[in-house]
């Protein structure tokens, strides 16, 4: 059984307080989140590493904000800044872009971490117009 890596975000504190690889249990149908069996659902947003650095050698987290290359054949290779996010499956970029709003991580290049939506909100108002 693989281990997740995540890091979690406590939202009364506005920080994160860990960054663990064992002994997690996130149930998707119903959204709970258990640490060594102690349910942190209430307050506590997981953000799962999603297996890769950025250019600069920094983890990737779900809900990071990153500058990419988008990579679409015969079309080369546009910018985005965008969320990332796990989507139908897979992890993707939504992104600022009307023309791409979400690309799938496979059209990803040159991926830079930005920051991440909980300790950087204003840059989240960019990305969906807000």
């Amino acid at each position: 059984m693989n281990r997740i890596k995540c890091k979690i975000w406590d939202k009364q504190k506005k920080k994160f307080v860990g960054c663990f690889k064992e002994n997690i249990r996130y149930i998707l149908d119903t959204g709970e989140l258990f640490i060594n069996g102690t349910n942190f659902t209430d307050g506590f947003i997981l953000c799962q590493y999603i297996g890769t650095k950025d250019k600069n050698h920094v983890e990737i987290y779900e809900d990071s904000i990153v500058k990419v290359g988008l990579f679409a054949q015969g079309e080369g290779i546009s910018e985005a800044i965008g969320v990332v996010k796990y989507q139908d499956f897979e992890y993707v970029v939504e992104t600022d872009r009307d023309d791409w709003p979400v690309a799938s991580w496979s059209c990803v290049t040159d991926a830079e971490v930005l920051g991440n939506i909980h300790e950087h909100p204003e840059l989240v108002k960019e990305i969906y117009h807000e």
